[in-house]
């Protein structure tokens, strides 16, 4: 499916809803970046790495990591922060790198009766990346992050589909705070950084 067709579902459905990530984007990654200062958190050291991209990549380091159940055995999987990251924007230096990427996240989902969901993807430079969309078999290519993150998040939301398990409680934040929707139940962690991310706002 061509993303102006996901695009135009979504915007049908949520009139109201189409455009939250140009006004909204801005305040969040405003937060983020201050809340990371306060406690001296820091994922991004280069100065020449967009404010935005930055407060994505910080994200996952504000939250607690979720614990996933494994359905089929016994033992649950708790994704380490560096692979609730990858699940949420994969950060690769090369295009050829993302099959191997994709095939060894997908095995590891697999031994835990999960799916493999859309994530994003930054591709080279941190200060020069090119962003992807990955849907299954599909990638979409965007210049930018809030390009990149307004699509997957209609992808989810126009196609009903979860969010990707290892960092679904950071979509829901961006769920509330930036497209201001109620899609699924907060976990306690997201309500608590949502708390603290706007005495910054």
């Amino acid at each position: 499916m061509e993303y102006s067709q996901i695009e135009l579902d979504f915007n049908t459905r949520f009139v109201t809803y189409e455009d939250k990530i140009y006004s909204r984007l801005s305040i969040l990654t405003n937060a983020v970046i201050a809340e990371a200062n306060l406690r001296k958190i820091t994922v991004i050291t280069d100065e020449d790495v967009d404010l935005t991209l930055k407060a994505i990549l910080t994200l996952p380091y504000l939250l607690e990591p979720v614990t996933l159940k494994n359905k089929r055995k016994s033992g649950n999987w708790r994704p380490s922060r560096s692979e609730i990251s990858e699940s949420f924007f994969l950060h690769i230096e090369n295009f050829e790198e993302l099959q191997q990427k994709k095939s060894d996240r997908l095995e590891k989902l697999k031994s835990c009766s999960l799916t493999l969901q859309p994530f994003g993807v930054i591709c080279g430079p941190l200060n020069n990346a090119k962003y992807l969309a990955v849907v299954n078999d599909v990638i979409y290519t965007f210049q930018s992050i809030i390009r990149t993150i307004e699509i997957l998040y209609k992808t989810f939301r126009a196609l009903d589909i979860q969010y990707p398990h290892e960092c679904q409680h950071i979509w829901q934040l961006i769920e509330e705070i930036v497209f201001e929707m109620k899609h699924s139940p907060s976990s306690s962690s997201v309500t608590a950084l949502i708390s603290d991310l706007k005495k910054n706002m």
